[in-house]
């Protein structure tokens, strides 16, 4: 596999899954205020907590999985599967609190910066797709040749 496919890959992955740990640990450091809930601030922390927890859970499955991609081996191609499946989860964790930050937050700028977090994950999610994919159709094309 190209050196630099798998550069690009560990960086835009690993960048996506620090992050995602440092917003859940932002949620329970309770950097993030939620005083625009007025009384159900309180009711909101469950499911704050359960977020965050599975968004450090996916972080640290995807940076397992990274330390395994650049082996020269045929189960990398399987790993490279699983580290988008990892991808794809840190994603879809984005949208509920991208869409409370933004429904709660019309019009506020302050609320705009929990938004932004969540935007800014969303955006190195997808980064980190394109050299998986790349990588992935360059080895379609060298076993079909």
């Amino acid at each position: 596999m190209n050196a630099g496919l798998v550069r690009k890959m560990k960086v835009s992955a690993s960048l996506s899954a620090i992050f995602s740990i440092a917003i859940a640990f932002g949620y329970r450091q309770n950097v993030f205020d939620f005083s625009f809930l007025g009384s159900e601030a309180g009711s909101a922390s469950g499911y704050v907590d359960l977020w965050s927890t599975a968004s450090v859970a996916a972080g640290i499955y995807l940076l397992v999985l990274l330390l395994f991609a650049a082996a020269e081996n045929k189960i990398v191609r399987i790993i490279k599967y699983f580290i988008l499946l990892g991808i794809f989860v840190l994603a879809a964790f984005q949208l509920p609190p991208l869409f409370w930050w933004t429904f709660a937050g019309m019009g506020d700028v302050k609320l705009f910066v929990g938004a932004a977090a969540h935007l800014l994950l969303l955006g190195l999610t997808f980064w980190a797709c394109f050299p998986i994919f790349d990588s992935l159709r360059k080895e379609n094309m060298d076993t079909n040749a």
